[in-house]
Parts: structure tokens; sequence; C-alpha cells
């Protein structure tokens, strides 16, 4: 028996079994595409793997998440970048609404 079979899987080593079933789907708005897009590359690349990380595990305690005060939505912090998310549980999506640096992204 093998793994062409499919009678067994292979799991990752390393890697909680759950993460491999519930995984987020990243979905952005134009703006923050905008955002992404205008940021230092080094900069860009470290959001973006912050967004990876809470995609493959919204709930990680390594991540800096924290409910938004006085509107709907979650705030993730990266150095010194914000990015603003609403999470959609039911569907398994992660919006993105904005990012940006941390002095203006929540005007």
């Amino acid at each position: 028996m093998d793994a062409r079979d499919g009678a067994f899987v292979m799991l990752p080593v390393g890697k909680p079994f759950s993460t491999l079933f519930f995984v987020y789907r990243l979905n952005y708005k134009k703006s923050a595409l905008k955002c992404l897009a205008r940021m230092p590359r080094g900069e860009r690349q470290r959001v973006t793997g912050a967004l990876s990380r809470l995609a493959r595990d919204p709930d990680e305690p390594g991540l800096d998440v924290r409910p938004l005060q006085g509107r709907e939505g979650y705030r993730l912090r990266i150095g010194r970048w914000r990015v603003l998310f609403r999470r959609q549980d039911d569907d398994l999506v992660i919006l993105v609404l904005d990012a940006g640096a941390r002095g203006g992204i929540y005007k």
C-alpha cells in the first residue's frame, strides 16, 4: 500500500492537524491592496507573512490581534504597521479592509 492508493495521508511534521482543514481564505479590499503596494518591500513581506499566518490560524497566540473599539472588526499589529480586517468564521474568510502606518489607519 502506498500514497497513490489514497489509503493513508502523510501529515507535515510539526504542523497541528487542525490547521490543515481550517485554513481561512484572504480577501482584500482595493484600498488595502493599494496600501500594501505602497509599502517598502521588506515591510510588505513582513505584513503578508503575518497575514498568511493569520489565514492558517486566526487564534495563533504569536499574532498581535485585538478587536477594534467602536466598530466591527480586528486589527493586526506588525511593528509600526496595522492591518484592519473582519473575520467571517462561517465562510472561513478573512476580509482585509485596510493596511497602513499606525498613525493614520484608524481614521
